[in-house]
């Protein structure tokens, strides 16, 4: 999917995505993550539930 997606924005048919620093990007200038296993879960939690994100979760948060 990400390939693809990258070849449309380097054939110039699309505008929801774009590429910038090797880097896939969708309109809101949101990074696209990729559904390849666990990795937008494992992103997810390390930004969130780590000591520099400043919040361990619902459950130490309560």
């Amino acid at each position: 999917m990400a390939r693809e997606l990258v070849n449309l924005y380097t054939q110039g048919n699309t505008k929801q995505f774009w590429v910038e620093d090797d880097l896939l990007y969708t309109k809101g200038r949101r990074l696209f993550v990729p559904k390849w296993d666990n990795l937008r879960r494992d992103l997810i939690r390390e930004f969130h539930e780590t000591r520099w994100a400043g919040h361990m979760g619902q459950r130490r948060t309560l």
